[in-house]
């Protein structure tokens, strides 16, 4: 999914499951999966969004950005990732993820994520409203975005 447009990222099955295992150990961590049968076509997981910068995120500058609009960067939920299969997009199964997952999330003032993907934005517009922030964040890719929401 992230090898393609418009990430163009290098991730390998080996990669993605050292991702996955270092996200589970993160505060607050939540994970779903849609699944087609035994296949799983789609998944999203997330965790408090960290303050600190890594090599690949300026969560400073997102936590600043949220702060701004007094949404309380260390009770928010960072949303990291939400990969549908090609061969199913385009049949709700990212928003019926993120709203389940809306759900099941309690007591946090705000969600976040980055993106370059139109689809992305909308499936989040969707489910939380118009973002109550959204800042420039390249650190991972150039015409990067956080969008934050108040929820």
């Amino acid at each position: 999914m992230f090898n393609g447009p418009p990430f163009y990222e290098d991730w390998t099955l080996e990669s993605a499951k050292e991702e996955f295992y270092s996200s589970i150990k993160k505060d607050n961590f939540s994970g779903l999966a849609y699944f087609d049968g035994d296949n799983i076509v789609g998944l999203t997981w997330g965790y408090s969004l960290p303050t600190e910068n890594s090599g690949r995120v300026d969560y400073e500058k997102i936590c600043d950005a949220l702060e701004s609009q007094d949404i309380d960067c260390n009770n928010t939920f960072y949303l990291s990732e939400l990969a549908i299969d090609a061969s199913y997009q385009g049949q709700g199964i990212g928003t019926k993820l993120i709203q389940q997952q809306k759900e099941e999330l309690s007591g946090i003032d705000g969600v976040v994520f980055r993106t370059l993907n139109p689809a992305m934005l909308a499936v989040g517009s969707k489910v939380y409203g118009a973002p109550d922030v959204q800042v420039k964040e390249e650190s991972s890719y150039e015409g990067g975005m956080a969008y934050g929401f108040k929820k």
